[in-house]
C-alpha cells in the first residue's frame, strides 16, 4: 500500500475519509487537502477503495483531456463503493443562458474583457491556464462510462452532508463572490457504483 502524508501528519484509512484535490487556499477542515503536492495528471498515491468523498473545484479544466480522463478513473479506483466525487468546473453553457450582467461587469472590472458575454466566455476558455472545457452532459457521460452514477448538483448544496457548502472559488471575487460563482460554476457529483 502507498500512504501519503501531509504537513499535519499521517493519513489514515478510516471510514469517512475525505480528499480534496487542487485546494489552493481552500483548506477544508476535516479533509485531506492537496494542491501542487500531488500531480493529478499521474496515478494518485492512494490505495484502492480508501476514500469516501473526493472534491475537485475548478481543477479538471486545468488538465488535458487524456489526463482528465485518467484522473477521473483514478478517483473511481480510490473511492469505496457508494463513495462520492464532487466536481466543480467553469459553466460556459450556464453562463451563456443566464442573466449575468453583474458577472460581466465584474469581469470587466478585473480587466478580463470588455464586459460582453463573448469576452467572459473567452476568459473561461482561454485564461487561468485552462486546457479543456466541460459541459455538464459531457462530464456526466465521461463519469458514467468510467463507472459512476453521475448527476447535476447545485453549488453549496448536496444530498451528501459532507459535500454541502464546501466550495470556496467565490472567495476570489471578495465578499459578494457567491453571486459571481453562481454565474460561472457548474457542479457534477458521481457515486461509485457497487459491482
Amino acid at each position: 500500500m502507498i500512504w501519503a502524508s501531509t504537513k499535519e501528519g499521517s493519513i489514515s484509512n478510516t471510514r469517512g475519509r475525505k480528499i480534496q484535490f487542487g485546494c489552493g487556499r481552500n483548506k477544508l477542515q476535516g479533509w485531506e487537502n492537496y494542491d501542487r503536492d500531488i500531480d493529478i495528471s499521474k496515478p494518485l498515491p492512494f490505495p484502492d477503495t480508501c476514500a469516501d468523498y473526493l472534491f475537485a473545484e475548478h481543477v479538471l479544466e486545468h488538465l488535458r483531456q487524456q489526463d482528465a480522463w485518467n484522473f477521473l478513473a483514478e478517483c473511481y479506483r480510490i473511492l469505496r463503493g457508494n463513495g462520492v466525487i464532487r466536481i466543480v468546473v467553469p459553466g460556459i453553457v450556464r453562463l451563456s443562458k443566464s442573466d449575468a450582467t453583474h458577472y460581466l461587469r465584474k469581469i470587466k472590472e478585473l480587466g478580463w474583457g470588455d464586459g460582453s458575454l463573448k469576452s467572459a466566455i473567452r476568459v473561461l476558455i482561454f485564461y487561468h491556464g485552462h486546457q479543456t472545457m466541460w459541459t455538464n452532459n459531457l462530464l456526466i457521460a465521461v463519469l458514467n462510462s468510467i463507472g459512476f452514477r453521475a448527476y447535476e448538483a447545485q453549488l453549496y448544496t448536496s444530498q451528501h452532508r459532507s459535500l454541502e457548502d464546501i466550495e470556496r472559488h467565490w472567495m476570489f471575487y471578495g465578499s459578494e463572490g457567491k453571486k459571481y460563482d453562481m454565474a460561472e460554476s457548474s457542479v457534477i457529483e458521481g457515486i461509485k457504483n457497487v459491482v
